[in-house]
């Protein structure tokens, strides 16, 4: 095309700028006539980029509640799994309770007779020349696993100025108790203070026990005193028992 264009060339290219703009308008017009709309297009393209973001965020709303969930079911089975642990070293534990109570009811029952109650022991602790302990271990060879009660009495014999006599708890306990109540279920120790006469010289401890709803007299088992005790020492003694 030659330089400057002439009126022709001016004319044939607006011609041609027209002819595209009708034919675009015919297109545009024909899709209007057909419902479709570039600026519905585009709100509707506005529309769905924001229904995607907000899937967006709740699909993230969703995924840390899941990823919480998960945390706390971990939280749950560890907890459920030392519960069980737990239980198990309980139960454990119980059953060597029960394997050395087993045990120890034998030993009793082997030593002092099965479904019996008597003193197995009684200690003579002096503390000084007047003022004495007297440590009874009382024992129940039963195998029943159930505890017992009852009481005991205790009295002490011998001689004041070269005669013979008998001295009964309350004579002898600061407190004056006539009896002392017990109870056990495999065996027990009672400590019982008593304070001697000056002149008395005991010989013989005796001790009286019962069990409550027993029936008959009590049963005795007396017990040599220790001569040779002095404060600050103790003797262990065994005694004999017979029904009183």
């Amino acid at each position: 095309m030659p330089w400057p264009p002439s009126s022709a060339d001016w004319r044939r290219a607006l011609q041609l700028v027209t002819l595209m703009a009708v034919i675009y308008a015919g297109y545009e017009f024909g899709r209007a006539s057909a419902g479709f709309s570039i600026t519905d297009s585009l709100l509707q393209r506005q529309r769905m980029a924001t229904r995607i973001d907000d899937l967006a965020d709740e699909l993230d709303q969703v995924r840390r509640q899941l990823a919480a969930s998960e945390v706390i079911h971990k939280v749950d089975v560890q907890a459920q799994r030392d519960a069980q642990a737990a239980l198990a070293d309980l139960q454990a534990e119980i059953a060597r309770q029960q394997q050395e109570l087993d045990f120890t009811r034998e030993l009793v029952s082997d030593k002092y007779g099965s479904d019996a109650l008597r003193i197995g022991e009684l200690e003579v602790r002096p503390v000084n020349d007047l003022r004495h302990t007297l440590i009874l271990t009382l024992v129940h060879g039963g195998v029943t696993n159930r505890s017992v009660t009852g009481w005991l009495t205790i009295a002490l014999s011998g001689s004041e100025g070269g005669r013979p006599r008998r001295f009964k708890l309350q004579e002898l306990s600061a407190g004056g108790e006539e009896r002392i109540d017990f109870a056990l279920r495999n065996f027990t120790t009672l400590q019982v203070p008593i304070d001697l006469p000056e002149r008395f010289t005991p010989e013989m401890i005796e001790v009286d026990f019962r069990l409550v709803g027993g029936s008959g007299e009590p049963l005795r088992q007396s017990f040599p005193w220790s001569r040779g005790s002095s404060p600050g020492t103790s003797r262990a003694l065994t005694g004999s028992g017979r029904g009183g």
